[in-house]
């Protein structure tokens, strides 16, 4: 509920998402570009937006995918129904 009492409509979306190919598994060199992706994404204008709008501290998830050898990052955000209106029309 919101401050007026009213239910409001909450989404967690996947607000950005990259690969990285599993060659560099557990590495320094893996590290850094990850946190590189990161901070690029967190300084442009979406991240930046999605910062400021979600409801909580967007969060980072990877998982392997053992058939394309690869790793896949999501970076997910909690948003109200109007931000996330916003968000779709604008960088989905």
């Amino acid at each position: 509920m919101n401050d007026q009492g009213r239910v409001e409509e909450i989404w967690k979306v996947v607000v950005h998402s990259f690969d990285l190919n599993e060659s560099y598994r557990g590495s320094k060199e893996n590290e850094a570009i990850v946190a590189d992706i990161l901070n690029k994404w967190e300084n442009s204008e979406a991240g930046k937006w999605v910062i400021e709008h979600s409801i909580e501290k967007p969060k980072l998830h990877h998982v392997l995918d053992l058939y394309a050898s690869m790793r896949r990052y999501k970076i997910t955000a909690t948003l109200r129904g109007t931000d996330m209106t916003y968000w779709e029309l604008k960088y989905g």
